[in-house]
């Protein structure tokens, strides 16, 4: 037991350290992501290893030397994540102040999906929000005909790119 606490302590300091190369790479990058995890795992992994050595007697050095990286590592992952929890001073001011619906610019964003035929549920949507700007992804000729044919009264400046692809 002491042995798969060991391995999994040597598995949650190098996720803890491999990301400090500033590489790109993808196999270092990853570990910049699952920091709660890496966290929770060092400290169970602690947890583990103190619960494997039952006296101060059985304690090597390096029990010791690998506790301490283990709460290391959780306290390095934590400090990395402080800025990201709701505990964290903001260091930002909200300046946004509600406004009059004539200042305002309501733009929808579409990714429409070239196969997709369901022309009137896209409309209704569309004529709900009543928006100043649509912006679409993944139209095709298909859309640029029956679709927006549509909507080129209420919009008449338009860029239309079509794409097949």
């Amino acid at each position: 037991m002491k042995t798969a606490a060991l391995l999994l302590a040597a598995f949650w300091i190098g996720a803890t350290l491999v990301p400090v190369l500033r590489s790109p790479a993808w196999w270092v990058r990853v570990f910049d992501f699952p920091r709660l995890q890496i966290a929770a795992g060092s400290v169970l992994t602690l947890g583990l290893l103190t619960a494997t050595t039952f006296s101060a007697a059985e304690q090597s050095l390096l029990d010791g030397a690998v506790g301490a990286a283990l709460a290391g590592c959780a306290l390095y992952q934590a400090v990395r994540m402080w800025p990201y929890t709701p505990l964290a001073p903001k260091e930002s001011v909200t300046l946004a102040k509600p406004v009059e619906a004539r200042h305002s610019l309501r733009l929808v964003v579409s990714n429409v999906l070239m196969g997709n035929r369901e022309k009137e549920r896209w409309l209704t949507t569309v004529r709900a929000v009543d928006p100043d700007v649509i912006a679409t992804l993944e139209s095709n000729q298909w859309w640029q005909d029956t679709v927006f044919a549509d909507l080129r009264a209420a919009y008449p400046h338009a860029v239309e790119v079509p794409q097949e692809d």
